[in-house]
C-alpha cells in the first residue's frame, strides 16, 4: 500500500497504483448519516422550531433546551451576574462570591417563570448559511480531489463564539498540500487560544484571507459532493466553515467504534499518534501546528486502513482498560456508600446511647 520514499516530514507516501483500491476502501468506510447526526454533524439548516431551543431566559441566561432538559421550572439568578453581562455584553467570568449575595449558590433571586428572548444574531448566524460542496456535475477549472484531509484552527470572537483563523487541507492520496492559509475573522478576537491555535496577535499580518466564507470558497476549489473528507472530530471544522457534507471519515469516530458501539470515550489525535505511530505531536509551547495535525490525521487513518488486526488489538486493550476502570470506580462507590452507612449507624447508636 505504501511506498518507501515517504513525504517530507516523515509521513507515508501512497503509490499511485494503489489509489483506486484505497479509495474503494475509504468510500466503504464513510460513516452513515445517522452516525454523523449522532456525532454532531450539521447536515441541514435548523428549522424555526429547532431554533426555539436556543431562546434564552433574560434573567438566568440559560437556553430553553438546558432549562427543559434539567427541569428548571423556577428561574434562579444573580442580579449582579445579569447586570455585568448586560453592561459588558460578555459572559460573567469573575471568580469568588457574587456581589449581590456574597455566596456561590446557583441563584439568590427566584422568579416563578422564565422570561425568554429570541436567539442572538450570532446564534442565528451560527446555525445558518450552511452550504454543501459543489455538485460533481458543476463546471470547474480543475478536477475535484477524490479525498481531502482537513483541519482548522479557531479563535474566540466577541467573547462568545469561534471563528476559523487557519485552514489547512491536504490531498489524502498524494500528500500534496492544497491549502495552508491564515484567515482574518469577521468578529473581534477576544481569545487567541494560542495554546491550541498557535496564533498570536503578531501574526495578524499573515491573515490575507478574510472571513469563513472566503475560506470555504477556497476549500470548494478542491472538493465536490463526491470528495471524501477526512478529519479528527471534523464536525467542529465543518461548523466554522458552514460546510454540509455526507462523505466523511472521522478518525475520532473510527477509533471509538473500533473499541465498541457502547464506548463513550474519544481519543484525541495526540493520543492516537502516540499509540499507533509512536510519534509525538502537539508538544510545542507555541501551540498546535495545523498542517502537522492534517498529516497526522492522514497517517492515523492510513494506519487503521492498512493494519486492521493491530487496530483490533489496540481496541481490545482499551476495552479492558475501560472495564477495569469501571470496576474500580464501582468498587470505590460501593466502599464509599458502605462507609457512609457505617458512619450513619454509628452516629445513630451514639445518639440512642446518649438518650438512655
Amino acid at each position: 500500500m505504501l511506498s518507501g520514499s515517504g513525504i517530507q516530514g516523515g509521513w507515508s507516501d501512497i503509490s499511485e497504483d494503489m489509489h483506486e483500491s484505497i479509495l474503494e476502501i475509504m468510500r466503504a468506510t464513510c460513516h452513515p448519516v445517522d452516525c454523523l447526526e449522532k456525532n454532531g454533524y450539521v447536515l441541514r439548516e435548523s428549522t424555526p422550531q429547532e431554533m426555539e431551543a436556543y431562546w434564552r431566559c433574560e434573567n438566568c441566561r440559560e437556553r430553553r433546551k438546558v432549562i427543559e432538559k434539567r427541569n428548571f421550572e423556577k428561574c434562579k439568578f444573580h442580579p449582579a451576574k445579569k447586570e455585568y453581562e448586560e453592561k459588558r455584553n460578555r459572559p460573567y467570568r469573575k471568580q469568588g462570591p457574587y456581589s449581590c449575595c456574597k455566596t456561590l449558590e446557583r441563584g439568590c433571586t427566584i422568579l416563578p417563570l422564565h422570561s425568554y428572548l429570541p436567539p442572538e444574531d450570532r446564534i442565528l448566524h451560527k446555525f445558518s448559511h450552511y452550504a454543501p460542496a459543489p455538485p460533481s456535475s458543476a463546471a470547474r477549472r480543475l478536477p475535484a480531489r477524490p479525498a481531502v484531509v482537513l483541519d482548522c484552527e479557531m479563535v474566540e470572537v466577541n467573547y462568545t463564539t469561534s471563528e476559523v483563523v487557519r485552514l489547512c487541507a491536504v490531498d489524502f492520496l498524494t500528500g500534496s498540500v492544497l491549502i495552508d492559509t491564515y484567515v482574518m475573522p469577521h468578529g473581534k478576537i477576544t481569545d487567541y487560544r494560542t495554546r491550541y491555535s498557535g496564533v498570536t496577535p503578531s501574526m495578524l499580518s499573515k491573515m490575507a484571507m478574510v472571513g469563513w466564507a472566503a475560506a470555504r470558497a477556497e476549500l470548494y476549489k478542491f472538493i465536490d459532493e463526491s470528495t471524501v473528507l477526512i478529519g479528527q472530530s471534523l464536525n467542529h471544522d465543518l461548523d466554522v466553515l458552514r460546510v454540509v457534507h455526507f462523505n466523511i471519515i472521522d478518525t475520532a469516530i473510527v477509533t471509538q467504534m473500533a473499541v465498541g458501539p457502547e464506548c463513550n470515550r474519544r481519543w484525541g489525535l495526540k493520543a492516537l499518534c502516540s499509540a499507533f505511530l509512536d510519534r509525538e505531536i502537539q508538544n510545542k509551547k507555541t501551540g498546535h501546528d495545523c498542517l502537522e495535525d492534517v498529516f497526522a490525521t492522514r497517517e492515523v487513518l492510513l494506519w487503521c486502513l492498512r493494519s486492521p488486526e493491530k487496530l483490533a488489538v489496540w481496541a481490545d486493550a482499551e476495552r479492558e482498560t475501560i472495564r477495569k476502570k469501571k470496576e474500580e470506580e464501582e468498587a470505590k462507590r460501593a466502599a464509599d456508600k458502605k462507609k457512609k452507612e457505617e458512619e450513619k449507624a454509628k452516629k445513630a447508636a451514639e445518639e440512642n446511647k446518649n438518650e438512655e
